[in-house]
């Protein structure tokens, strides 16, 4: 497999540092050995008969796996627990927290993935203590927003509060703990990682298998038990990072942070209107919850293919930073076409097995309640394709700081999506959705590509880093 990790370095990088700190580099910024605080895990892989680049890979897929199997078992257990039309419900209200999600990920988590590529220095301290206060008062404000609508629904009578409540220590407790994990993915600890999703994910798993063997899952009982476990997670990982932590505030961090993360969250935010979370929307608005029940439970099946997908999107943003800023753009393609020849074979197949079985596959996972949902499970397969190759070009085009491109790409994706949502839906229905988001998220990727073959075409493409230490790079 591709070569997605290297070596952790504890040397300090001066055009690195120049992002992650307004001051000139001093000869008296030392960086600040992590060695003695690595944990049990670590220790243990590090004693592992095998090269270090196989033991990353093999912690960071063990990791993206045991998440997965945690989010495929969840829903699979709560669909089957409960009736259509209120796993539809839970969909939306699961939905709503990750589009809340977006902005941690574009304006925390993503830029400290590839703008902290200094673990170990007082500058990547400076840098990661700050960013940690910027999570906790976004999280806090987001939660207070859900809270916020739970009251407005309890007070109107609606049956959402129920799950609108439970939402609220899920969504904050749910950012803190991945806000401690994405930490340990830049500083290349995914052992650290992984052991703390054990604690976070596999007790999620866990506690929901209890209540569901017992009878007695619900929707808004599987949403405290994602909020209890994340909790749990986020006091071991917030004593895993303790030594990324301290050194003062620097305001700075959060302006490198938002300068580039807010075409990120543009990016995202528009470009969830071409996703399924606002399809589900509309198909509860225009058909019934029910109708998002199968939506959702389509997109669930594709849970095997994230232990591939949601492992790039931890790694690859970080790892193509980091080739293209010492070995220029050329690696950078190498490591994109290598990545390309590895993982396009595995999820195009598995894509094409759901297509070509997709009533036998819902009735043995989700239930007989969802067997007529063949046909939306096989249109869902070719969207998965799609959006499995928009995540590879979008870390390529991150790692090049060429996030507006993201943005513009997402942007129109989003306007052909919502001009053309509601009349395939009115018309052809959950059918419809699907092939709005096909036509939606093709453009997307076209775009995306465009983008990045311009980027390897043109010599002054490359970023290049001023005296002042500021980087420079093609729009």
């Amino acid at each position: 497999m591709p070569e997605l990790i290297d070596e952790p370095t504890e040397t300090q990088s001066p055009k690195i540092e120049a992002l992650l700190a307004d001051a000139p580099i001093s000869a008296a910024e030392t960086p600040v050995s992590t060695t003695a605080h690595r944990g049990i895990f670590s220790r243990i892989a590090d004693r592992l008969p095998i090269n270090a680049f196989l033991q990353r890979s093999v912690w960071g897929i063990g990791d993206q796996g045991l998440i997965s199997a945690n989010n495929f078992i969840t829903m699979v257990l709560v669909a089957r627990s409960i009736s259509p039309a209120a796993f539809g419900a839970f969909a939306l209200v699961y939905s709503a927290i990750l589009l809340l999600n977006i902005l941690q990920h574009t304006l925390i988590t993503w830029p400290h993935n590839v703008l902290g590529t200094a673990p170990g220095t007082a500058g990547y301290r400076r840098y990661t203590t700050s960013v940690a206060a910027g999570q906790l008062g976004l999280s806090l404000v987001l939660s207070a927003l859900l809270a916020g609508a739970a009251a407005i629904c309890q007070v109107r009578g609606l049956s959402a509060a129920t799950l609108l409540w439970a939402a609220v220590p899920a969504l904050f407790f749910w950012q803190c703990q991945e806000f401690t994990r994405r930490v340990l993915y830049t500083e290349l600890r995914p052992s650290a990682a992984f052991f703390n999703d054990v604690i976070a994910y596999g007790l999620q798993g866990a506690g929901v298998a209890f209540f569901w063997w017992n009878n007695q899952l619900t929707g808004a009982l599987a949403l405290v038990i994602l909020a209890a476990t994340s909790a749990a997670a986020t006091v071991i990982g917030l004593a895993q990072i303790r030594s990324s932590l301290g050194g003062g505030f620097d305001l700075g961090a959060w302006r490198k942070s938002w300068k580039f993360g807010k075409y990120l969250a543009g990016a995202e935010l528009i470009g969830w209107c071409s996703s399924l979370p606002i399809y589900l929307f509309v198909a509860a608005i225009l058909l019934g919850s029910a109708a998002a029940a199968q939506m959702k439970i389509s997109q669930v099946m594709f849970g095997p293919t994230r232990v591939i997908a949601y492992f790039l999107a931890t790694v690859l943003p970080t790892q193509f930073a980091r080739s293209l800023t010492d070995h220029g753009k050329h690696a950078l393609r190498a490591q994109l076409r290598k990545t390309l020849l590895i993982v396009a074979p595995i999820l195009i197949g598995y894509c094409m097995l759901v297509a070509i079985f997709p009533t036998f596959i819902l009735q043995h996972t989700a239930g007989r309640q969802y067997i007529h949902s063949g046909d939306i499970l096989s249109l869902y397969a070719v969207e998965a394709v799609i959006g499995y190759a928009q995540m590879l070009l979008a870390a390529a085009l991150s790692a090049q700081q060429r996030t507006h491109q993201i943005f513009l790409g997402n942007l129109w994706g989003g306007l052909l999506s919502l001009t053309i949502s509601w009349p395939f839906i009115y018309y052809w229905g959950i059918t419809g959705a699907l092939a709005a988001m096909i036509l939606a998220n093709a453009f997307v990727l076209f775009f995306f590509a465009t983008a990045c073959a311009k980027f390897f075409r043109d010599d002054t493409a490359a970023p290049q880093v001023s005296a002042a230490g500021e980087m420079i790079h093609a729009s």
